[in-house]
């Protein structure tokens, strides 16, 4: 059975005392992942990961990944996508490496089994009337049997009270299926993402756009030449793109100093393939487009390489600061996976709701000052320990760790012009 505390330990300084607060969703069956009319998954489904770091009763990092899955017969491809990771600046010790804590939770969440999501999966749709089940509430149940349920539930308490198995999928795959791996990201500095006005902390440290991507492609290299994770064989290789940027500059300047193999270019498809191949991610200026180009009928006419020459025009990349679009693909190495937690140690949410209610004790408060980190921790350290989980405090085992020094977030001129290398 795998913890995450363990894993963490060896990302954290000797002896100081942190507390880990992982939160897992409920694994969803979704109506499509790639655009929904060539789809050719026999299922689809997707769950998510949040992760928030205290220390001194102060939260001081979070990391948000949702992980997709596109179930074949003998084969499933797994998508991560690393939506947010954010700092606020409110961490007393300066031998925290936040590149080693995301290294870390990305290769703990590369070694969870599929097998882990699917054998839960909260179905698209429900037919209650064959289930004949008495302890739900759908939208046709009659106030007063689904009062008398809901007080049933506050008596019992969260412990007492369960979803029957019935009203879930359980998705079988044979024993010797492939797992491809692909983990996807765009980089991009902002004041914050997941901490409201932590960017008016003047002790909160950003990178520039072009230190940004530098810091991610070491983290998701050092997970390519794994071998622990990947099988290194012609289709283990990690992909980079700049849009707006020429080739040869961003090999020269961000690509040949990487020990695995990499290239420049998009992970989903070939340049002259249609965008059919490229998924919807959850607040991504790459869906942003495509949605765009579905409301505008323009959709089935763009090619790959079309959308990459049009998207540089779009807000997110035109603001005079590097915006960096990383993949890195592989054959998953499953002798290394494991399908079992520690379940004394995170939370399991057992609704989409209870996810993003535990999450918005983190995203929801403001950063300003102190105060919003202290106020964060309390609020997950009630629930975790309301949820009897009471393994969540790691203390460092790393004796290495240097200070990292951060400069700060590049100034955004929107008058600058940025010119392509000739």
């Amino acid at each position: 059975m795998a913890s995450l505390q363990e894993f963490l330990k060896e990302a954290l300084p000797e002896n100081e005392t942190f507390e880990v607060f992982h939160l897992v969703s409920p694994t969803r069956e979704i109506k499509g992942f790639k655009y929904r009319k060539h789809n050719q998954s026999d299922f689809v489904a997707k769950a998510s990961h949040f992760l928030a770091i205290a220390h001194n009763n102060k939260v001081f990092f979070a990391i948000d990944i949702n992980v997709y899955f596109e179930v074949l017969k003998n084969k499933i491809e797994r998508t991560i996508f690393v939506s947010k990771a954010d700092t606020n600046g409110y961490l007393d010790i300066k031998t925290v490496k936040i590149s080693s804590i995301v290294e870390i939770f990305l290769r703990f969440i590369c070694k969870i089994s599929p097998l882990y999501y699917l054998k839960k999966v909260i179905p698209l749709s429900r037919n209650y009337k064959r289930l004949k089940l008495s302890n739900v509430i759908t939208k046709k149940t009659k106030t007063k049997i689904g009062l008398r349920e809901l007080s049933r539930r506050a008596v019992a308490g969260k412990q007492g009270y369960s979803i029957v198995e019935e009203t879930y999928k359980n998705i079988q795959i044979d024993g010797d299926y492939e797992l491809l791996t692909n983990i996807s990201m765009f980089t991009r500095p902002e004041p914050h993402y997941l901490f409201t006005d932590s960017g008016k902390n003047p002790n909160k440290h950003c990178l520039q756009g072009d230190k940004l991507l530098k810091w991610w492609l070491r983290i998701v290299d050092n997970l390519l030449i794994d071998d622990l994770l990947f099988k290194h064989n012609s289709y283990c290789q990690g992909v980079v793109s700049i849009p707006g940027e020429e080739s040869a500059f961003i090999t020269s300047r961000y690509v040949k100093s990487l020990a695995g193999s990499w290239s420049v270019g998009f992970l989903y498809g070939n340049p002259s393939d249609s965008l059919f191949k490229i998924p919807f991610f959850n607040d991504d200026p790459k869906t942003r487009f495509l949605r765009d180009l579905i409301d505008e009928d323009k959709y089935e006419k763009y090619s790959i390489e079309k959308f990459w020459v049009d998207i540089e025009v779009r807000q997110e990349f035109r603001a005079g600061v590097v915006v960096g679009v990383i993949g890195i693909k592989g054959l998953s190495n499953q002798n290394a996976l494991f399908t079992n937690l520690a379940d004394d140690s995170f939370i399991q949410c057992i609704s989409k709701q209870e996810y993003k209610r535990y999450k918005s004790y983190v995203v929801g408060e403001e950063y300003e000052s102190e105060e919003g980190a202290c106020d964060s921790r309390d609020n997950l350290y009630h629930q975790w320990t309301l949820n009897n989980k009471k393994n969540f405090t790691v203390i460092g085992k790393n004796t290495n760790l240097a200070k990292t020094v951060l400069k700060e977030t590049q100034k955004v001129n929107t008058l600058t012009i940025r010119k392509k290398t000739r």
